[in-house]
């Protein structure tokens, strides 16, 4: 059963996160608030033990990702991309009630997750999703679109317009910390550590038409945050549309 993007096996592992998050919701819908989170904090664990597991897949060093040139170094995979940094950030922000933190979780980190699997590297293309690094790539990735969902459906986060100026701020000083976590990894480990891509683009095509327009470290990246505040804004209207109807009905 080897996965590609868009292929049967790759629609079906779509599927079964879609199922989970229909099922979740519906299992925890007349559940109290405790409840909810105990069954959210069990995902992002699962989630965390999936990701060690889907790394240590990695650094077994496989033949079929020594054909393609790969090799593990552990300065390059850690958990501080723009997706897995949520691993930590979705349960801190549950148990100290942080909308902010939240908000990564729900708007920021699935993006990434999602099309981190959409645009996979070669080593996860054509590979048999039951080996265990290829089954935690695809998994993992899709585990944080449902956490992200999931904090919606049961209730913990509200998307909101006005989340929005605070959601830029938290990004833009989160991505400089990161960078600066970037250039003193690389400077003390001579690894090339390229978390949220504020280095070089690493061949993303999109992040390559960015760098054509800035290239320069960092910067280049002030494109990404339009397109983001765009997407911010098309997933939260039907959101806003709702909330509106609702307000609308009751002063009816």
């Amino acid at each position: 059963m080897n996965i590609r993007p868009f292929n049967l096996v790759y629609f079906l592992c779509i599927f079964i996160i879609i199922a989970l998050i229909i099922v979740t919701t519906l299992l925890c819908k007349e559940k109290s608030e405790k409840t909810k989170m105990i069954v959210l904090l069990s995902i992002c664990g699962f989630n965390l033990l999936l990701f060690i597991a889907y790394k240590i897949g990695l650094a077994s060093n496989p033949s079929d990702l020594q054909e393609h040139g790969y090799r593990f170094i552990i300065w390059e995979e850690l958990p501080l991309h723009l997706c897995n940094i949520s691993l930590f950030l979705v349960p801190i922000g549950l148990l100290i009630k942080n909308s902010k933190l939240l908000a990564y979780g729900f708007y920021i980190a699935p993006l990434g997750a999602f099309l981190a699997v959409c645009s996979p590297a070669i080593e996860f293309i054509d590979v048999n999703i039951f080996k265990i690094y290829n089954f935690g790539f695809y998994f993992t990735h899709l585990n944080i679109v449902l956490v992200g969902v999931l904090l919606v459906t049961l209730g913990f986060f509200k998307p909101r317009f006005k989340e929005v100026p605070f959601l830029n701020v938290y990004a833009a000083v989160l991505a400089t910390i990161i960078h600066f976590v970037n250039l003193l990894i690389r400077w003390l480990t001579g690894s090339n550590a390229n978390y949220f891509y504020t280095v070089q683009t690493d061949g993303v095509s999109i992040l390559e038409m960015f760098w054509s327009i800035i290239p320069y470290s960092y910067i280049y990246l002030i494109f990404a945050i339009v397109i983001l505040n765009v997407y911010i804004v098309i997933v939260t209207l039907p959101f806003h549309l709702v909330e509106k109807k609702k307000g609308s009905t009751v002063n009816a």
